[in-house]
């Protein structure tokens, strides 16, 4: 049961990012971006990422941020997940991975726009963890693509990502973000050797970064 949606409009079609719960007897308690479930709070956070976030030397065209928060407030067993993803995907529109160092990213594409959709990866995610910044120490040992990995929360899917939240304890944290930029393509014949990159680097962004752009 899909429990909160934002929905970012494209050349392409929407983009939309949404949480569900498997339980649907949840008790859901909705006050503008925060969500009540049964055993969740749940916080939304939208931003744009041309506030000064990324390098003007590389502007692109219109972009958006998800910023999910989640705290486990009771011992109720729940089942979480997030997707963020383009809905029915106009004709000659193709996706493919687009990752990099700490960053796992999909580029969608036709022959005059495209974009990319990209999150902090499993290596990422075990500095945070490190830290316990928004993610439970205690999955340090389970993350990181250089370790002996048990854990890996977000999966690709077509067009975009599926994460799944991980059992928590009474007073855990976790966050989890979603970064969408895009672009027309700059160039007279479409040439992938060529092909700008600012979107790319415009969803390149951690926890961290986006934490210290916004002061807090």
């Amino acid at each position: 049961m899909i429990i909160l949606t934002d929905n970012f409009n494209t050349e392409f079609g929407i983009i939309q990012t949404s949480i569900q719960t498997g339980n649907t007897k949840s008790l859901i308690q909705n006050n503008g971006l925060t969500v009540n479930t049964l055993g969740h709070k749940i916080t939304l956070e939208i931003i744009n990422l041309q506030n000064g976030l990324i390098s003007k030397k590389m502007p692109i065209e219109t972009s958006i941020g998800w910023r999910w928060y989640i705290e486990k407030v009771n011992s109720k067993e729940e089942k979480i997940s997030i997707e963020c993803k383009l809905l029915n995907p106009t004709i000659n529109t193709e996706f493919g991975a687009s990752s990099g160092e700490y960053l796992d990213a999909i580029e969608i594409e036709n022959k005059t726009h495209h974009l990319h959709i990209g999150t902090e990866d499993t290596d990422a995610l075990w500095e945070r963890a490190q830290n316990d910044d928004w993610l439970p120490k205690r999955f340090e040992n389970k993350l990181g693509l250089h370790r002996n990995k048990v854990l890996d929360f977000t999966k690709y899917i077509d067009f975009g990502f599926k994460t799944n939240i991980p059992n928590l304890g009474k007073g855990e944290k976790i966050y989890f973000h979603y970064l969408v930029a895009t672009n027309k393509i700059k160039m007279n014949n479409y040439d992938k050797e060529t092909q700008d990159i600012s979107t790319w680097f415009a969803v390149e962004q951690s926890k961290r970064e986006i934490d210290q752009y916004l002061g807090t």
